[in-house]
C-alpha cells in the first residue's frame, strides 16, 4: 500500500502541489470533525447546569464543525479529486508523443489490443481512482490519529487501545493489499485480453462471414469474456476473508473501548461523562477507517493499471545518438551533398529472422531507383530502415552526408513523402487528410494538391466536398481514390524523397492511368525509391536494385539487366507470361 501511495505520488508529476493542498485539507476536515466530539464532552461534563453560555458554546462548535467539514469537502471534491483525471491526460500526452517516436518494431512485437487497452479502459480505471483513493487512505488514517491524539488528551489508557487497533487494522490491511496486489495484475491483463480478441472480432468479421465462421469468431468472444468474469470473481474469492478480518479487527476494537471504559468507571477511575464519552467515541472513531479495505482494493486497482501503463509510457524511442542537451549536437543533412541516399554494409533482422544482409548501395539525389525481387526479399524493409522505422542491426544508412542515427527522427522523416500500397486515411474531413503532411496549408494549397492529384472531381462530388468526414480506414472511398489522396497529400508535404510502395499495384487499368498522372506530378525533380511490379516504371528507372534473400543480386539499368540472364531477366520473362494469358473458349 505504502508503495502504491508513492508510485501515485510519483505518477502526480506537476500536480503535487495541489495534492498537498488536498493532503492538509483532509487534516483540516479531520479536526472539524472532531469538533462534535468535544462539543459533546463539553455538554456532558455540564449537564447537570447547562449555562446558556454552555449551550451557545455547543452551538458554535457543532455549527463552525459542520461548515468546515463542507468548505473541506467542497474544496476537496471540486479541486483535488479532478487531479486523477487531469494527471491521466498528461499521461496520455506523454504517452501519444513517447509512440511517435517508437521504431515500428514495438508495434509488431506489443498487440494492438494492449496498447488499446491501456489508453483507454486502464487509464480510466487509474483517473477515476487515483487521487480519490489516495485521499481516502490518507484521510482515514488523519481522521484515527487526530480523534485518538484527542482522547489521549483524555485520558491515555483509551487514546492507547485507539492507537493500537488502528496499528493492527493496518497490519490487517496490509494482508488485504498483497491479497489484491496478487489478483488485480492478473483481472487487468486478462481485460487487456478481452479487448484484444473484440478488435480481432470486429476488424475481421467480413473474412469470417465470408467463410461462414461468426459462429466461431462470436465463441472466442465468449470464452474471453468468461475468462474475464471467472478471474474477478476469484479475485474477490481470494480478498473476503481478509477484508472480513478488517472489519473484525474494527468491531474488536470498539467492543475493547467499551469495555475499558465501563471499566474505568466502575472502578471511579474516570467521571460519567468521560465514560459517556468514550462509548461515543467508540463508535466513531473508526468509522472512515472501516471502509478502507475496499479502498485498498481500489487503490491496487489502481496499482495494477499503473503496471500496464508503464510498459507503453516507457516504451523505446529512437532519438538522434547526438545528446539533445549540446546546442548544435543534432547534424542536418548537408544541402550542398544533395539528397544521396547511401546504404553501407547494412545488415537487418526481425528478431530470429534475417530479411536484409550486407546490402551496399548508392542512391544519388534527384535519381530514380527502382527496388525489384520476390515477396519477402527486403524491398519495403530498406525503405522502413532509410526512413529510420527501426535502426539497423549493423552498418549505416546515411542521408545528406549523415547518418540517419544522428539527425533527429521529426527531421529526417520531414525529407521523405511515402505512398503506400494500403493507404491509411483518418476518421476526418478530406481536406484534414490531405493536409496531414503540412497541418498549416491553406484551403487553396489543399485544393491544388487535389488538382495535381487528379481527385479533385470526385471530392467536389462527395456530400460535402473538402468538408466531408470520412468513414474510418477511408473505408467509404474506392481503393484508387484513396490512393489519389494519399498522392496529394504528399505532393502537398512536397518533400524532396518520394517513396511509393507499389502504389499502383491494387487498382484497376482506368484508375492506374489517373494515379500514374498524379504520380508525375508528385515526384517531378524528386529523388525516387520506387517498389513496383509495374514494367513502365521499373524499365524508366535510372537504377534497378534487384533483391533475394535480403542481399543485392543484380543492379544497372533496365536495358543491360535485361540481357544479363539472372533474376530480372526471369522477372521479365514471368511479367511477359502474365500479361499474355487469355482465357480458352
Amino acid at each position: 500500500m505504502i508503495t502504491t501511495l508513492h508510485r501515485i505520488w510519483g505518477v502526480m508529476g506537476r500536480h503535487r502541489s495541489l495534492l498537498i493542498r488536498g493532503i492538509l485539507a483532509t487534516f483540516v476536515e479531520a479536526v472539524f470533525m472532531s469538533l462534535p466530539v468535544g462539543a459533546l464532552y463539553l455538554l456532558l461534563i455540564g449537564y447537570e447546569d447547562v449555562s446558556a453560555a454552555t449551550v451557545w458554546g455547543i452551538t458554535a462548535m457543532l455549527l463552525v464543525g459542520a461548515i468546515g467539514q463542507i468548505a473541506c469537502r467542497w474544496y476537496i471534491t471540486t479541486r483535488i479529486n479532478p487531479l486523477g483525471f487531469v494527471a491521466m491526460a498528461d499521461e496520455r500526452m506523454r504517452i501519444g508523443a513517447r509512440l511517435r517516436r517508437s521504431p515500428m518494431g514495438y508495434f509488431n512485437r506489443t498487440r494492438l489490443g494492449e496498447i488499446a487497452s491501456v489508453l483507454t479502459t486502464t487509464m480510466v480505471d487509474a483517473e477515476m481512482w487515483l487521487v480519490w483513493q489516495f485521499l481516502q487512505v490518507v484521510t482515514g488514517v488523519i481522521d484515527v490519529v487526530v480523534i485518538s491524539a484527542f482522547l489521549l488528551a483524555l485520558d491515555w489508557r483509551i487514546g492507547a487501545v485507539s492507537l493500537l487497533v488502528l496499528v493492527l487494522a493496518l497490519a490487517a490491511l496490509m494482508i488485504v493489499d498483497r491479497r489484491s496486489d496478487a489478483t488485480m495484475g492478473e483481472r487487468q491483463r486478462v481485460q487487456a485480453g478481452f479487448v484484444d480478441v473484440v478488435l480481432e472480432f470486429i476488424r475481421g468479421i467480413a473474412v469470417s462471414r465470408a467463410f461462414s465462421m461468426t459462429g466461431v469468431a462470436r465463441e472466442r468472444m465468449h470464452r474471453a469474456a468468461a475468462e474475464v468474469s471467472r478471474t474477478s470473481l476469484a479475485a474477490e474469492a481470494k480478498i473476503i476473508p481478509f477484508s472480513s478480518l478488517y472489519q473484525f479487527v474494527f468491531k474488536i476494537g470498539t467492543v475493547a473501548m467499551l469495555g475499558l471504559g465501563a471499566t474505568l468507571r466502575i472502578n471511579g477511575d474516570i467521571d460519567l461523562p468521560r465514560a459517556l464519552l468514550f462509548g461515543v467515541a467508540a463508535f466513531v472513531v473508526y468509522q472512515t477507517l472501516e471502509g478502507l479495505n475496499s479502498n485498498v482494493t481500489m487503490l491496487e486497482l489502481v496499482a495494477a493499471s499503473l503496471d500496464l501503463i508503464e510498459p507503453v509510457r516507457t516504451a523505446p524511442v529512437m532519438e538522434a545518438r547526438t545528446s539533445r542537451e549540446e546546442p548544435g549536437s543534432r547534424k542536418q543533412p548537408a544541402e550542398a551533398a544533395g539528397r544521396d541516399i547511401v546504404f553501407t554494409d547494412v545488415s537487418f533482422a526481425y528478431e530470429d529472422r534475417r530479411v536484409v544482409d550486407h546490402v551496399d548501395c548508392s542512391i544519388p539525389s534527384g535519381s530514380v531507383c527502382a527496388l525489384v525481387g520476390p515477396s519477402g526479399s527486403g524491398k519495403t524493409t530498406l525503405c522502413n530502415l532509410m526512413m529510420r522505422f527501426w535502426d539497423v542491426d549493423s552498418g549505416s544508412i546515411s542521408v545528406g552526408g549523415v547518418d540517419v542515427r544522428d539527425q533527429d527522427p521529426e527531421d529526417l522523416l520531414s525529407l521523405f513523402a511515402v505512398v503506400f500500397q494500403d493507404v491509411f486515411l483518418f476518421s476526418d474531413t478530406v481536406a484534414n487528410n490531405i493536409r496531414f503532411g503540412r497541418p498549416d496549408a491553406s484551403d487553396d494549397e489543399v485544393r491544388e494538391a487535389a488538382r495535381r492529384a487528379r481527385c479533385l472531381d470526385f471530392v467536389e462530388a462527395l456530400p460535402d466536398g473538402f468538408d466531408t468526414v470520412l468513414a474510418e480506414g477511408g473505408a467509404s472511398l474506392s481503393g484508387g481514390e484513396r490512393q489519389r489522396i494519399s498522392i496529394a497529400r504528399a505532393l502537398l508535404k512536397d518533400a524532396p524523397i518520394v517513396i511509393l510502395d507499389e502504389a499502383t499495384s491494387s487498382v484497376d487499368p482506368e484508375n492506374e492511368r489517373e494515379l500514374q498522372e498524379g504520380l508525375r506530378e508528385l515526384c517531378e525533380g524528386k529523388t525516387q525509391v520506387v517498389i513496383a511490379h509495374n514494367l513502365a516504371t521499373v524499365t524508366a528507372a535510372d537504377q534497378i536494385l534487384v533483391l533475394d534473400g535480403g542481399r543485392i543480386v543484380e543492379r544497372g539499368r533496365h536495358e543491360d539487366l535485361a540481357r544479363a540472364g539472372g533474376t530480372y531477366e526471369h522477372f521479365l520473362q514471368a511479367r511477359e507470361r502474365a500479361v499474355g494469358w487469355h482465357i480458352a473458349r
